[in-house]
C-alpha cells in the first residue's frame, strides 16, 4: 500500500471492533492525527487555512445576503427583516456573515501572532534584550517564517512609539526553545 508509513488503528476491545466494523471514525481520526510530522509543525500552522475559510465564508454569505438586501434608505430595514423572517436560513446566513467577520480578525491576529511588550529601562535596555536573543533575528519589518524581533523606535523615532517597546513575531522554531531564549535574554 502506498502512502506515508505509520501505524494504523487496530481495535482492541470488542466495543472498538464493533464500532470500527460499522463506522470506522476512530480509525480515520487515528490515521489522520498520528501521521509523522516534523517537530516544528504545530497547531499554529492552521491559521492560514482558517483565514481562507473565513474569507470564503464572508464571500459566500455576502453574495447570498446581497441577493435579498435593498440598499435604499426607505427599504433597507424592511429588507433585513425580510432576510431574517422570510428567507430560508436567512437568520443563520446573516449571523454567519456577522460573526465570520469577527472570526476573520481573530484569525488574522493569531496568524500574525505578534507579541508587543515594553522593557523596563528604556531604549538601552530594550536594545540589550534584543541583542541577547539567539533564535529571534533583528528585523525592520515583521513577516516571514523565522522568529523576528523589532525595536521600532530605532526606525521611526519621531512617531510616538515608546523607546522601550519590543515586538516579536513568532516563526516556525520550537515554542519551548523560543520561550527559553526569551527568558535568558530578559534575565541577563
Amino acid at each position: 500500500m502506498a502512502g506515508i508509513p505509520h501505524d494504523h488503528f487496530e481495535p482492541k476491545t470488542s466495543g472498538q471492533k464493533w464500532l470500527h466494523s460499522r463506522l470506522p471514525v476512530v480509525g480515520l481520526l487515528y490515521d489522520t492525527l498520528m501521521l509523522p510530522t516534523p517537530k516544528n509543525l504545530n497547531w499554529m500552522w492552521i491559521w492560514g487555512i482558517v483565514l481562507t475559510f473565513c474569507l470564503a465564508l464572508q464571500i459566500i454569505t455576502g453574495i447570498v445576503l446581497v441577493m435579498h438586501y435593498t440598499p435604499h434608505v426607505d427599504m433597507a430595514f424592511a429588507s433585513i427583516e425580510h432576510i431574517m423572517r422570510n428567507v430560508n436560513g436567512g437568520h443563520m446566513i446573516r449571523y454567519l456573515h456577522m460573526n465570520g467577520a469577527s472570526l476573520f480578525f481573530i484569525a488574522v491576529y493569531a496568524h500574525i501572532f505578534l507579541l508587543s511588550f515594553c522593557v523596563k529601562g528604556g531604549a538601552v535596555e530594550a536594545l540589550r534584550v534584543a541583542g541577547q536573543l539567539n533564535l529571534f533575528h533583528r528585523a525592520t519589518s515583521l513577516g516571514g517564517v523565522e522568529s523576528l524581533v523589532e525595536h521600532r523606535h530605532t526606525i521611526e523615532p519621531h512617531t510616538g512609539i515608546p523607546e522601550s517597546l519590543l515586538r516579536l513575531s513568532i516563526g516556525i522554531e520550537d515554542v519551548q526553545d523560543l520561550c527559553a531564549d526569551l527568558e535568558q535574554a530578559l534575565t541577563c
